[in-house]
């Protein structure tokens, strides 16, 4: 049900980084469902402020999954 609700909120409001940080949670954490947690934290990235607080843990996140499964990391 998280999952429906943030995917309509993205439709709402699809420039709101944290829509995009809280579904890529989900997927991450609950779902297991790594290229979909990828696909949204990068929009998180793409959305936010370097300063935002979660930014290094998403980048942290992309690149271990990143080099787990050989693929070039994030800059």
């Amino acid at each position: 049900r998280a999952i429906a609700e943030f995917e309509k909120a993205i439709e709402l409001n699809p420039e709101d980084p944290y829509f995009h940080y809280n579904l890529g949670y989900i997927y991450a954490e609950y779902m297991v469902d790594r290229p979909k947690a990828i696909e949204h934290f990068r929009h998180f990235l793409r959305l936010t402020k370097n300063e935002d607080k979660d930014v290094d843990w998403v980048k942290k996140y992309i690149l271990t999954w990143q080099t787990w499964e050989g693929k070039r990391p994030i800059k």
